[in-house]
């Protein structure tokens, strides 16, 4: 019998952060952050495939990293001519930063898509926002296969020197429409609505009335450190779930680390208001770590926890 295969839609990085407090350091981004606990949770059942363009420059690193994680394939992988995504994150406060975007891969086209289509559970994260074109994304949603996915980026408009900036996304109801499961963070909804953060109830109760008008069965708000708000289908009600671990170290990545909490517990037959809670135990183990380092093994030290085995 063949293996599962759930596909990673996204962009690979590499990083430049300056934290809010420590010292500036550079690392792997993006992608990896959802594929290094992705791999320590996986069922063994289930084959990871990534899915991006990857520039010239980091093309031999990136494999030679990715190698190494079980359960890894690396079809999906496609190497181009351009610079590969390099960012610079400097934080502001504990929350708030400043992203800037130096190079960029393109686009994803049809040959990629044919690869993420194929899967039998495609998680979509938005790292660049570039990664699909409208035509590319509603060839993708034809298939069958559940779509998770973080929308991230976008919400991040490009200025010519490279800055990020916040804005509503253009045709956003088009890009949720066929999606299962939605995450996005609070600044990034309360953009949607035209409000500002933290939000009301009412606020979020309209946003979950226009994504069930787009047939999404799951939404997720996550909150930071007061943990994520959940949505899921009706007649269930809403629900919040509070963070765990404490003040985090490091905040780049939870996003992503959430992200794969929250799929790798579906992957196992849980449902999904134990994958909620899978995803805020595995955005806290990242949240404590300062980068990728040591992320795989952090998570699979505490895989029973983080899926709700030995409470």
């Amino acid at each position: 019998m063949r293996a599962h295969r759930l596909a990673i839609v996204g962009t690979f990085v590499s990083d430049r952060i300056r934290p809010w407090r420590g010292q500036p350091f550079s690392d792997l981004g993006g992608l990896i952050y959802t594929l290094l606990p992705l791999a320590a949770l996986r069922p063994p059942d289930w084959e990871l495939m990534p899915v991006a363009h990857v520039g010239a420059d980091l093309w031999s690193r990136l494999r030679r990293e990715l190698q190494i994680l079980p359960g890894v394939g690396l079809d999906g992988l496609r190497k181009v001519a351009e610079p590969n995504n390099r960012v610079t994150l400097s934080y502001r406060s504990a929350r708030d930063r400043d992203e800037r975007l130096e190079g960029g891969v393109p686009a994803l086209g049809t040959d990629a898509i044919r690869i993420a289509a194929a899967a039998d559970f495609i998680l979509l994260n938005y790292v660049s926002g570039y990664e699909l074109d409208a035509a590319c994304w509603r060839r993708l949603r034809r298939g069958a296969a559940p779509i998770y996915a973080d929308l991230h980026s976008l919400f991040l408009g490009r200025s010519r020197s490279g800055l990020r900036y916040l804005r509503r996304p253009p045709a956003w109801r088009d890009r949720l429409r066929g999606l299962t499961h939605v995450q996005l963070n609070e600044v990034e909804a309360a953009c949607l609505l035209g409000a500002k953060p933290p939000l009301r109830s009412a606020e979020l109760a309209r946003l979950r009335r226009a994504a069930i008008r787009q047939a999404v069965q799951t939404l997720i708000v996550t909150q930071g450190e007061r943990g994520a708000w959940f949505a899921p289908a009706p007649p269930a009600r809403p629900a919040a779930v509070a963070a765990v671990g404490g003040r985090g170290r490091e905040p780049t990545g939870c996003g992503d680390a959430f992200a794969a909490g929250f799929v790798a517990a579906l992957l196992h037959g849980l449902g999904p208001r134990q994958a909620l809670d899978a995803a805020v135990r595995c955005a806290g183990i990242k949240a404590q770590r300062r980068g990728t380092r040591g992320l795989y093994a952090a998570v699979r030290r505490r895989r029973a926890w983080i899926l709700g085995a030995g409470r």
